[in-house]
């Protein structure tokens, strides 16, 4: 039984890895000055698709398959109600936006799949880079703890789109209907990013399932590679932000954010080798 558990394990992992190289190759070509969301959607589908994968299955063995339905689940059916809401009426995000019309396949309202999959992506890295802040200091969830942690998450996911959304605008992935101050997207969609985020990562700590120990234990081997290569991948979008935007203000006000997670998750995680608790 052992073996044909390591198996598995060495499959998916196997899995992931090559998902997220095949990504990390593409991206510095995601951004091609004459930019063709006609010619290039195809491409970006399948990347897109091959990393949700890629994450979904690292999940699955991280926490547990049942915890990683259940984020997916959250993430996917909360962020389309929030684009639609922003698609429709301009809710959450600060003011009304429309995605590119070659951009498919899309969901009832507009909304295209890759951005539903993109906020489980999200959502799972903050959520892991957070995994050894406890939200049970004893048999129960503490609500104080739940909100700082989901408060936490959020902020790590704002913080993406301090570049995420100048990308978008500039490659013609979705277009305000009014300019924004912040390189053409309005303040207010950081807002809006925060809340759906705190929603989406408070919602599933509300139903996540605890891991055993020896789950907990066992997938931080995992986890080093997980966290590993969503630094190369930030890293990498953050070259291609500075070469296509010209400006190194994207890059520095989410490095300036995201930098401390990615400290806190090493030191924790050093933590956890000597045996001490989680914080």
């Amino acid at each position: 039984m052992n073996v044909i558990k390591r198996s598995r394990q060495l499959v998916i992992f196997s899995f992931f890895v090559f998902s997220v190289m095949v990504f990390a190759f593409c991206i510095p070509f995601l951004k091609p000055i004459n930019f063709s969301w006609a010619e290039m959607n195809s491409q970006i589908q399948v990347l897109v698709f091959l990393l949700a994968a890629a994450f979904f299955f690292h999940a699955s063995l991280s926490m547990s398959a049942s915890n990683a339905l259940r984020l997916f689940g959250i993430a996917f059916l909360f962020s389309y109600f929030a684009e639609y809401g922003g698609i429709r009426w301009g809710w959450f995000f600060g003011n009304l936006y429309s995605y590119n019309a070659a951009v498919y396949p899309v969901l009832p309202g507009g909304v295209p799949v890759i951005v539903v999959l993109m906020w489980f992506i999200l959502a799972y890295t903050a959520l892991k880079f957070l995994q050894p802040i406890s939200i049970r200091p004893g048999t129960s969830r503490s609500l104080s703890r739940l909100l700082f942690k989901g408060g936490l998450c959020a902020l790590y996911i704002t913080a993406t789109d301090f570049f995420i959304d100048p990308l978008g605008t500039y490659s013609g992935f979705w277009s305000w209907h009014e300019q924004g101050e912040y390189f053409g997207t309005p303040w207010g969609n950081f807002g809006g990013w925060f809340l759906v985020g705190l929603v989406i990562c408070c919602l599933y700590l509300l139903v996540e399932k605890p891991f055993c120990s020896d789950r907990h234990t066992n997938s931080y081997f995992w986890d080093r590679i997980f966290v590993g290569v969503s630094i190369c991948l930030t890293l990498l979008c953050f070259i291609a932000c500075h070469i296509h935007l010209g400006s190194g203000w994207p890059v520095a006000l989410s490095m300036a954010v995201i930098g401390p997670f990615w400290i806190f998750w090493m030191v924790s995680n050093r933590r956890s080798q000597f045996g001490l608790q989680p914080l």
